[in-house]
């Protein structure tokens, strides 16, 4: 995808632990969510030693699983929608 915005697939896949690699654009040149998550250029030699470093990464199990504990994306529902939830109680009149 040729995006200025992540999008869900990548996320997904790094909050399941899995290696992604995807493009930079303009405002996007990497992914700070996970070091699982590979941000290149859309040329072939850029893409080419994005797939390596891709297929390295993901056959270090010990490196994917530690990027894995320290990714920053939110995997549980509750946390990752309290903020949006406390904002709509405040919002709901008292009857």
């Amino acid at each position: 995808m040729y995006s200025p915005h992540p999008s869900y697939p990548p996320l997904d896949i790094a909050a399941c632990g899995g290696v992604v690699l995807t493009n930079k654009y303009a405002n996007k040149q990497e992914l700070s969510y996970s070091k699982n998550i590979i941000c290149v250029d859309l040329d072939l030699d850029s893409l080419i030693q994005g797939f390596e470093r891709a297929v390295a990464l993901a056959k270090n199990k010990n490196l994917r699983h530690q990027n894995y504990l320290e990714n920053t994306l939110h995997i549980d529902w509750n946390t990752a929608l309290e903020h949006t939830l406390n904002f709509m109680a405040q919002q709901t009149p008292n009857t």
